[in-house]
């Protein structure tokens, strides 16, 4: 399964955009580790940071920032879909926020849920999702 995320903003500022599998959201079904990259602007890194998320309801994919008027772009690879096992996930997220700072993220992680993948949600924490588009690839 590979998920394109084009031009995805929230309502509401410094809302987390979230990955969810089924509609589950229990604690302990999802782990995300990786980088963070974020700058203040657009050609200047000033911090990396390095994310362990062990317990969680969700997969945050990034953060809106500072302006809810930014959006995101965002990659991600999941396999072991069609099986009953830990779906393993690869992501990388970026977006640039009040036209000039950003955030970029690369991570791994993994859904682990005895049921098939049957739906994707891409979700705000804070307020709705006002802009994007979700593209799906899969192979029946």
């Amino acid at each position: 399964l590979y998920i394109l995320i084009s031009g995805a903003s929230s309502a509401n500022a410094n809302a987390n955009i979230l990955l969810r599998f089924n509609s589950v959201s229990t604690g302990t079904k999802y782990a995300q580790y990786g980088l963070q990259l974020f700058g203040a602007s657009t050609y200047s890194a000033s911090g990396v940071f390095y994310v362990t998320n062990t317990t969680r309801n969700d997969i945050i994919l990034t953060n809106i920032g500072s302006s809810a008027t930014s959006t995101i772009s965002a990659g991600i690879s999941v396999n072991g879909c069609n099986t009953t096992g830990v779906k393993m996930l690869d992501f990388q997220t970026g977006i640039a926020t009040s036209g000039t700072s950003f955030e970029l993220n690369n991570g791994k992680g993994f859904f682990n849920d005895t049921g098939t993948i049957s739906s994707v949600s891409i979700i705000s924490d804070s307020g709705n999702l006002d802009a994007g588009t979700v593209f799906i690839y899969g192979a029946a």
